[in-house]
């Protein structure tokens, strides 16, 4: 007899993702032995997978044979087991001794992550949705718990959401997790948020015109590959909400955190960058930055009881002169103008008039009227040191999830160590810090990190 076999097709906006891995480290001060820890975390992930079984599948390729056209897919079966935290037992490096140097990623062994980084997916077996594995600082004094889920799959906001319904199984083991909504996959979800009978007419040529942050170029692959590395580096709030007041006399709308924090760092990566490259000054540089796009659609979409966990990751795209961009907020009153000016280029491009269900109706309409997803590509540039591109997990409330008995809270959210130029991503937020500050993970050439280093804008 045939195994029942499972298949949650994925959504145009799932097949723009890159075909890695979305990815977090969760530290936590051990009261109890990493056993008993491993054996309550397992079982209720077993629950999470009762709640969420595509958890338990892959994500495969399907070839136009198979459908229409070529697209991706998950796929499990019912004698699927949920996934096996794996043990990593120990690693050279003590809690102490890292947590004094706030955790660096680099001194995270890259094997402690179960999935590689990224790859681009083939017709045959598929790679895992969900991995995780858990294991001691050297001095038994914490554990770390590494997850990952593929970005095919599940966005941040997606993958916090798993996050949550993990530590609430593992604080009320015994409660009953209902199970989402049979009546509507994510196909029909995102369908019916999108409103399909509001169709657009325009070309995909009209499309792509209205829509810079993707092209149908592939990027330009540098004929010399130099040294990159990432690092955290940390703003302090209170510098963030001292450039609010002084930017009262330039706008009538205060500028957001994220704002701020965005046009902060575009700045002064790209001063860094001039040091090495001052042709630079003489161009435009880009800033793209990830947007969640599940209220511009509906509100129901976030929901807590019952979220949208596929991807709905959007792009907004500003274009400075990079020249202005490296002299914002410098101090005088020039620069507080150009900083006003970018701050204010940023916000409209993120906000729900410009990104709006029009604009994700059209971002799915360009992926559906290509023969084949793979042919999308970024608007900006990936390589050249000229663009910046921002992901920001600041308001994902990872330090809030409560783990319950032997673990709590986390102390410390970290990513995996990468290599890439050009990339940035800022933490979540811990707010019940005495001193609240943004964390950052910058990844750039390394040269190009040593003068950043040296900024006034990070705390030293």
């Amino acid at each position: 007899m045939a195994e029942t076999q499972f298949v949650e097709r994925l959504t145009s906006l799932d097949l723009l993702m890159p075909g890695g891995y979305v990815g977090a480290l969760l530290v936590f001060p051990m009261t109890q032995q990493s056993q008993a820890l491993l054996t309550k975390l397992q079982n209720s992930l077993d629950l999470v997978c009762e709640r969420i079984p595509w958890l338990m599948g892959r994500v495969c390729a399907t070839s136009a044979t198979e459908r229409q056209r070529s697209t991706l897919e998950i796929r499990w079966t019912a004698t699927d087991t949920p996934p096996r935290i794996t043990n990593k037992g120990s690693i050279s490096h003590a809690y102490e001794e890292l947590s004094r140097a706030q955790i660096p990623l680099e001194n995270i062994p890259a094997d402690l992550w179960i999935s590689p980084s990224a790859g681009q997916i083939e017709p045959g077996s598929g790679a895992p949705v969900f991995a995780a594995s858990l294991f001691q600082f050297a001095d038994d004094k914490a554990v770390g718990l590494c997850i990952q889920t593929h970005h095919n799959a599940v966005d941040g906001f997606g993958f916090t959401e798993v996050l949550s319904l993990w530590a609430r199984c593992m604080n009320e083991p015994g409660s009953q997790i209902s199970s989402f909504s049979p009546s509507l996959n994510r196909n029909g979800r995102l369908a019916k948020a999108l409103d399909q009978n509001s169709t657009t007419n325009s070309s995909l040529d009209e499309l792509f015109e209205r829509h810079p942050e993707y092209s149908r170029h592939p990027p330009v692959l540098p004929t010399k590959v130099s040294a990159c590395t990432s690092e955290i580096l940390t703003i302090a709030m209170k510098k963030i909400d001292g450039i609010k007041e002084s930017l009262k006399p330039y706008l009538e709308t205060a500028p957001s955190t994220n704002t701020i924090a965005c046009v902060l760092l575009w700045s002064a990566i790209t001063r860094a960058r001039m040091r090495r490259n001052p042709d630079l000054r003489n161009k435009t540089s880009r800033l793209p930055m990830a947007v969640n796009g599940r209220k511009r659609l509906d509100a129901d979409l976030a929901d807590a009881q019952n979220p949208y966990l596929g991807n709905t990751v959007l792009f907004s795209l500003v274009e400075m002169a990079a020249s202005d961009v490296s002299n914002c907020g410098q101090g005088n009153a020039s620069s507080m103008e150009q900083l006003a000016e970018a701050c204010g280029l940023v916000a409209k491009a993120q906000s729900s008039d410009r990104i709006d269900s029009r604009h994700i109706r059209e971002v799915c309409s360009i992926v559906e009227g290509l023969e084949d997803y793979r042919s999308i590509f970024p608007g900006w540039e990936l390589f050249g040191s000229r663009d910046l591109f921002i992901t920001s997990w600041a308001d994902l409330n990872m330090y809030e999830f409560d783990f319950g008995e032997g673990l709590g809270k986390p102390r410390f959210v970290r990513i995996p160590y990468a290599q890439a130029d050009g990339n940035v991503i800022i933490l979540p937020r811990n707010r019940s810090a005495t001193e609240e500050r943004l964390e950052v993970v910058i990844m750039l050439q390394r040269d190009d990190l040593e003068v950043l280093r040296e900024d006034s804008l990070w705390e030293h």
